[in-house]
């Protein structure tokens, strides 16, 4: 079960006594907003608290502003800067907070990561693939940056990515890369200076392949890039996605890497001008691999690791979106972590193109927005609560402009007693299997 990230602004505004909501009741100005029901209230009542839009469709929506002065007739609140438009119609749902909401919220962030191992979220990821020896192929990841996914690189001086959870632009797991290309060509790559892993292609032979999605024929593709130690240089195309706006699956096969390698590049191609295409699940095969980069959503190693086993049926062509049955749990599987990276390792290759379920907890979900989810409820919620109050009374009590220290202090301490009062316990997961 989980909670919005709006519901815990409201649990953590009622906890601390500083909550008030309603709905407007004519339509208002960028200079501010009407809601008659303030009216029980004398003037200059609401002056300098926070008022949030919290519904509707403009682009108001979620504005937090100071407010300047409040009218008890007719409840007019109006604030020193105004909305970026007009609030209306009339019925908009509206919040008005003594503490900033920004700060709420940021609060709450803060305590998803900060309260584990106490408050945890489970998880179950479908992203690793056996024989796959490339990180991050799955394009799920992108802690490092927000232009380009972790392990991954951009080249082209108009040519960006972005992750996209949009529905059907994606092909297994959550996430997808969108390419874009505004001038010159441009490409996705990963290359020895990203991973130097990939230098171990050395004088052997691969099929690289990844998913595809475009609306114009003649845009996306693979290549390989190679340069060995004598500067020979070599880049191998594969075919282009044949446009429509379908997943295609795009192929880079029986490619013969030369000896000495000093450089290798992996490239997705967007040879399309102003054209967004999607590009997921990208992998090498054929060669043997017995590490794997740990998906960057686990904090710890997971505690069970299970494998597509054998139905009789060619494993060659599945994909992060095939669930083929039987699952079996997989045995003499290590952690390790290098200081820089964590990765499972196995002392024997798993069966190329058969998929991985890694099996553990991580940090809850830390919501960016407020219909992002958290992945508790009560009482776990109360906890999380209690600890965002702690967060957010200890910031204010550090703020040097603050003229009341001391109270913030003692909210800080008391809500602090809270949380290690209601806190469960702290179970991590542990590799048994190991």
């Amino acid at each position: 079960m989980s909670t919005t990230r709006a519901n815990f602004r409201k649990l953590l505004s009622q906890a601390i006594g500083d909550w008030k909501t309603d709905t407007t009741s004519s339509a208002g100005t960028t200079a501010g907003i009407i809601c008659v029901r303030l009216a029980d209230r004398s003037d200059s009542f609401y002056n300098e608290q926070f008022v949030r839009l919290t519904s509707g469709t403009g682009t108001w929506l979620n504005d937090t502003r100071r407010i300047q002065t409040f009218t008890q007739a007719g409840g007019v609140i109006a604030a020193y800067a105004a909305f970026t438009s007009a609030p209306s119609p009339t019925g908009l749902t509206f919040e008005i907070h003594r503490i900033d909401p920004d700060e709420k919220d940021q609060a709450i962030k803060e305590a998803c990561r900060e309260t584990y191992p106490h408050l945890r979220k489970e998880i179950v990821d479908k992203t690793l693939v056996g024989g796959n020896p490339l990180p991050n192929s799955h394009f799920e990841d992108w802690v490092s940056s927000a232009t380009k996914p972790d392990n991954w690189n951009i080249s082209g001086a108009s040519f960006t990515v972005a992750a996209s959870t949009a529905a059907e632009t994606f092909r297994g797991g959550a996430t997808s890369v969108a390419l874009t290309r505004a001038g010159t060509n441009g490409y996705l790559y990963i290359s020895e200076s990203e991973w130097p892993a990939l230098l171990d292609f050395n004088n052997s032979v691969i099929g690289i392949y990844c998913w595809a999605k475009s609306s114009v024929a003649s845009q996306m593709r693979i290549s390989v890039y190679t340069k060995t130690a004598a500067g020979v240089e070599t880049t191998t195309n594969g075919s282009y996605h044949t446009g429509g706006g379908e997943w295609e699956r795009l192929e880079n096969l029986s490619l013969s890497i030369p000896d000495n390698l000093v450089d290798i590049e992996i490239r997705i191609s967007d040879d399309g001008s102003n054209t967004v295409c999607y590009a997921d699940n990208c992998r090498v095969i054929g060669f043997p691999h017995y590490k794997y980069l740990l998906p960057a959503q686990f904090v710890t190693f997971p505690n069970k690791i299970y494998y597509q086993a054998d139905s009789g049926q060619s494993r060659f062509g599945c994909d992060d979106v095939d669930e083929q049955l039987p699952w079996v749990e997989l045995f003499g599987w290590k952690p390790l972590d290098d200081g820089t990276n964590k990765y499972i390792t196995f002392k024997y290759a798993v069966p190329g193109q058969r998929k991985l379920i890694l099996k553990g907890d991580g940090y809850l979900s830390q919501p960016t927005t407020d219909s992002s989810t958290i992945e508790v409820n009560d009482p776990e919620a109360k906890a999380l609560v209690e600890y965002a109050a702690y967060l957010l009374y200890d910031r204010l009590s550090a703020a040097p402009s603050r003229e009341d220290i001391g109270r913030t202090e003692r909210e800080a301490l008391k809500w602090k007693s809270k949380w290690e009062q209601d806190k469960p316990p702290a179970i991590i997961s542990v590799a048994m299997r190991a």
